[in-house]
């Protein structure tokens, strides 16, 4: 009897143990594909090194001769304005004069037509200088040539920061290692370890004005109205577990 059934024993004990080997794999091969995936953010208060300043002037005359006469005269007194206001010259661009007709309605009865009404050239400036409180300080003094007759219009300044790619480098290495730290932590939580880095991807670098309710976008934010700037990066990384 015993030797009837000793094939079945050993045909049992077999399956025990493969089925331990199989169970041991899987195991081990579950915890090789087990990660953890986090999320790193590194802000950085910083302040722009470069104001743009742009504006332009118009002048309007019948006669293309005493309009480039006009808008010279509105030229000369801008340009001794800027000057004055110690805006250096290398840091200053102006297009050509742009000249188009001008028109007017003029109406009979309920109808009208457009009639020539003399020639609008207008004088473009840009001013990109990283001497951002002088021309701060002639923005805020550029009424007086409203007072000059010149027919000016300004624009807001813009802001930026010409070592955008350094920050970046800097903040990717920064909001990484808040990552591994986020990773560190909830491993131990755990009772694993951090094993190796599977994936880094960056997320959006953003650039807003401090604390305003300015809105983030999935293309980046980059405000340019403030002097002062925060910058904002993230980084999605995935470990393994040991």
């Amino acid at each position: 009897m015993l030797k009837k059934s000793l094939p079945s024993i050993v045909i049992g004990i077999a399956i025990i143990i493969a089925s331990a080997i199989m169970i041991s794999g899987y195991v081990k091969s579950k915890k090789v594909n087990e990660s953890i995936s986090v999320t790193g953010l590194v802000e950085k208060d910083f302040n722009s090194d470069l104001i743009v300043w742009q504006f332009s002037f118009s002048k309007k005359s019948n006669q293309v001769k005493d309009g480039y006469a006009l808008i010279k005269k509105d030229f000369d007194v801008v340009m001794s304005f800027l000057a004055e206001h110690g805006i250096k010259s290398n840091t200053i661009q102006y297009s050509p004069v742009n000249m188009s007709r001008a028109t007017k309605a003029v109406y009979q009865g309920t109808n009208y037509t457009e009639v020539f009404d003399g020639y609008l050239l207008t004088q473009s400036f840009r001013i990109e200088s990283k001497d951002i409180a002088g021309v701060e300080t002639a923005i805020r003094e550029a009424g007086i040539l409203l007072e000059s007759d010149i027919e000016i219009l300004f624009e807001q300044p813009m802001y930026y920061y010409t070592k955008l790619a350094d920050l970046k480098i800097e903040m990717v290495a920064k909001a990484s290692e808040d990552g591994r730290v986020r990773a560190d932590n909830i491993a131990k939580n755990a009772g694993s370890k951090l094993g190796n880095l599977k994936r880094a991807d960056m997320g959006i670098f953003q650039i807003t004005a401090p604390n305003s309710n300015e809105d983030y976008s999935w293309g980046g934010a980059f405000n340019t109205s403030s002097k002062t700037k925060r910058a904002s990066l993230t980084m999605r990384m995935e470990f393994e577990i040991k």
